[in-house]
């Protein structure tokens, strides 16, 4: 199994890589700006929403770094 983490956190990584062994764990930061933590609201829902917020654009961003592997050149 392959897990990508969308994290810089050389600590988080060691951390899970250091418990699940038998999974390949690829670190790679966002591209994209991380949404603001509002204030307002109850901490649950503020986490659901980066987490969300983070997951739809890291698949957003893996998706376009593996269409362009996969581009052929024209000659």
């Amino acid at each position: 199994m392959r897990v990508l983490l969308a994290s810089a956190s050389e600590r988080r990584f060691d951390w899970l890589n250091g418990r699940y062994e038998s999974i390949e764990l690829i670190c790679k930061p966002l591209l994209s700006k991380e949404k603001n933590i509002e204030n307002e609201g109850d901490v649950e829902q503020q986490s659901l929403d980066i987490c969300f917020t983070k997951a739809e654009s890291a698949a957003l961003e893996w998706s376009l770094r593996d269409s362009e592997t996969q581009l052929i050149p024209l000659t």
